[in-house]
């Protein structure tokens, strides 16, 4: 079944960028409701979206899904007017119902789809800290925080400790590759966690474009069991071809279960890396030249020029490419630890920002 997820919605979600015009990328057409996205606009998409699936012989229902923004039944309205069919889901809602059918004991927190949130969207460490603290209190076996359209999700173990977004697909890998083997599909800006559990279980990894489109893509291309990137986002092609937070958590559960270990346990077993993020203004002197200062600087270890310029040492790696959502350069290294990454990190910002 055909499935479209919308992803524009109210200012908030959308404050770090004014956008008079929509914003087209890999990870969806942003926009803000009145001015660049009007249902006018959604309309058209939804008509576009259509005769795509007609141009393709595809027939039957769609399912249309939105995150829980006040805006976004109107949005819906006006996609599903172009489509003539509709559908939608929630993230609090859906976890809960896969939590109770796997006879799981639940707290849920802020599970209502009412769009007005408690707490920064994103599932950081900082947003999650009172999930943390509850789900210590609680003495919960695992927790889980999901984003507002409850595509990606971090994990919090059994002690309350915030285990992050980086260990949800690697932990969901080894889930899943523990039922079936194949390769993985990961973006160029995941972490080495996924490398060293792919060579656990003698499978390789495909490297891709960061954005779930990318991965998608390669899934289909490679026959992949699973594909994610280190946002905390998953892909199941089992199930859809897009991040899906409630797979995610299936996957970690399922984990937890067959092996008996608690969360903690689970994620120290994977080889720990410290990365670290830093952004560059546009170089004046042009992209091109500022890319090759980078592959430069890489003194012959292995490149990967898919997305931008990715480096790969044996002490660890750095990423560089243009951000999709800004006028700006975005670079993650990782390495053993902090030392090595804080290393590799101001190594490659120093030639990216060199003189021409």
């Amino acid at each position: 079944m055909p499935v479209l997820r919308l992803v524009g919605g109210g200012g908030f979600a959308y404050s770090w960028r004014i956008m008079s015009e929509l914003f087209v990328s890999v990870f969806g057409i942003h926009g803000v409701v009145g001015d660049s996205l009007t249902p006018q606009t959604a309309c058209e998409l939804g008509l576009a979206y259509a005769a795509l699936l007609a141009q393709g012989g595809i027939s039957g229902p769609v399912v249309v899904g939105r995150d829980s923004r006040p805006s976004g039944v109107m949005i819906e309205q006006a996609v599903t007017a172009g489509l003539l069919d509709s559908g939608n889901g929630s993230g609090g809602i859906a976890g809960k119902m896969l939590l109770e059918q796997l006879e799981c004991r639940t707290l849920v927190e802020h599970g209502e789809p009412t769009g007005r949130f408690p707490r920064p969207p994103e599932p950081t460490a900082e947003s999650a800290k009172e999930a943390c603290r509850k789900a210590a209190a609680a003495g919960v076996v695992a927790g889980f925080v999901q984003d507002a359209d409850a595509d990606r999700v971090a994990l919090i173990d059994e002690t309350g400790r915030y285990v992050g977004e980086e260990y949800t697909f690697a932990l969901a890998a080894r889930a899943a590759l523990a039922a079936r083997s194949g390769p993985l599909a990961a973006s160029l800006s995941t972490s080495r966690m996924i490398d060293d559990v792919a060579a656990t279980m003698g499978v390789r990894v495909v490297r891709t474009a960061v954005g779930e489109a990318n991965v998608a893509q390669a899934i289909a291309a490679h026959d992949c069991v699973l594909g994610g990137e280190g946002n905390g986002g998953v892909i199941d092609p089992r199930v859809s071809p897009v991040h899906d937070s409630i797979v995610a958590i299936a996957l970690v559960l399922d984990l937890v279960a067959r092996s008996g270990k608690p969360l903690s346990r689970l994620a120290a077993e994977l080889p720990r890396y410290c990365m670290m993020r830093r952004k560059l203004p546009v170089p004046r002197d042009g992209v091109g030249p500022m890319l090759q200062r980078v592959v430069a600087a890489g003194n012959g270890a292995l490149i990967n020029d898919a997305d931008g310029i990715r480096i790969d040492w044996l002490e660890g790696w750095a990423h560089v490419r243009a951000s999709s959502t800004e006028q700006a350069y975005r670079v993650v290294a990782e390495g053993r630890d902090e030392v090595d990454t804080a290393k590799i990190l101001q190594h490659v910002v120093a030639a990216a920002s060199a003189s021409a």
